[in-house]
């Protein structure tokens, strides 16, 4: 299940690496057969409402992964380049996406996404520009 949440990040850290200014999912609430929606072609969700029983939703991996980007990126935020530089001593051993913006309050925000679901990675931040 989990699965699809990493996708859900996949897809919105690749978008906005290639400068999406925003993000939306298509359908953000469907019922339990993945509807409605016009075409007949039911689908996933990040929140499956239930209104058979008393008007119930769950919450699926999606809805927290896209509460961690808007959580972290508020409005106005401009993407800053960030480089992935394997240091000789450190071992990569999976792909890491990583996406990285300057906020409206002046702060830094990194959001990393390890693919590699047997092992850690060790990220350091290194910028000349603040002294680390």
């Amino acid at each position: 299940m989990w699965r699809r949440g990493k996708n859900y990040a996949l897809s919105i850290i690749g978008d906005l690496l290639v400068g999406a200014t925003g993000w939306t999912d298509w359908n953000l609430v469907l019922d339990l057969h993945g509807g409605p929606n016009q075409f007949q072609y039911y689908v996933d969700s990040s929140i499956i409402a239930n209104t058979t029983s008393g008007n119930v939703f769950h919450k699926n991996p999606m809805y927290y992964v896209m509460g961690h980007f808007s959580k972290f990126l508020p409005r106005d935020s401009i993407r800053v380049e960030m480089k992935l530089v394997k240091e000789e001593k450190m071992r990569y051993v999976g792909p890491l996406k990583i996406v990285s913006f300057k906020t409206p309050m002046n702060q830094m925000v990194i959001i990393a996404l390890n693919q590699d679901t047997n092992h850690t990675q060790i990220v350091q931040v290194k910028d000349p520009n603040y002294g680390y």
